[in-house]
């Protein structure tokens, strides 16, 4: 028989068929991050944060057909440990769920496996179709506050462009500075994908106690 209660780790993607209760809560939260860009998910630790995120928002979020999701668990960093950073976890998990669409390349003509969430989120929204709107769910958040001021910082500036800017300054340079041969670098089918913005939905989960560090963003 199926369990059901996973005891002290939160609810999973797989375990949907066993998540009951909280429609309210589902409803509620889901409305929200269909309204807005950004969204904070707040409450006491063990609340079950996680699993409202893992078995419903991310499973109905799928079943709607708009939404290409994924979900970054950040752990604490710790000092003389080799942690990933909050960057290269994220653009890792990205790329592992892009090679499961059908992404094209021609980003890399204009400025190639460029370091920065913006890329990898374009690229993960190339590799669904660019139809789809995209939902990151950052789990965990306040550990993102453990590690140096400068990857916070990072994470900051690199979210806020992922985020509001449809395109990046620096992408624009690169097509002006090789306009007669913009033929060469991308069909008219590519640049109309180009130009189109991901339609990008953040949830930030965190810890009540921990709310105050959002001010630091």
């Amino acid at each position: 028989m199926t369990r059901r209660y996973p005891g002290a780790r939160p609810f999973e993607i797989s375990q949907k068929h066993i998540y009951y209760g909280r429609t309210t809560d589902n409803d509620n939260l889901y409305s929200m991050v269909k309204l807005e860009p950004l969204v904070v998910l707040y409450g006491n630790s063990g609340l079950g944060k996680s699993s409202l995120l893992n078995a419903a928002i991310i499973p109905r979020a799928l079943s709607d057909g708009y939404f290409a999701a994924a979900r970054i668990r950040f752990n604490a960093w710790q000092q003389d440990t080799e942690v990933q950073s909050p960057l290269t976890k994220t653009w890792e998990i990205l790329r592992h769920e892009a090679e499961k669409g059908d992404a094209t390349g021609f980003l890399d003509k204009l400025l190639p496996n460029e370091a920065s969430l913006w890329y990898e989120v374009k690229k993960f929204h190339l590799s669904k179709g660019g139809k789809k709107g995209i939902l990151l769910i950052f789990d965990q958040f306040e550990e993102l506050f453990t590690y140096p001021a400068d990857q916070v910082l990072d994470f900051r500036r690199q979210l806020a462009e992922a985020l509001f800017t449809p395109v990046p300054q620096r992408y624009w340079d690169v097509l002006e500075n090789n306009e007669e041969n913009l033929g060469d670098l991308l069909t008219p089918a590519e640049l109309a994908v180009f130009q189109q913005p991901p339609d990008v939905k953040v949830v930030l989960a965190i810890r009540s106690d921990r709310m105050h560090l959002l001010h630091q963003l």
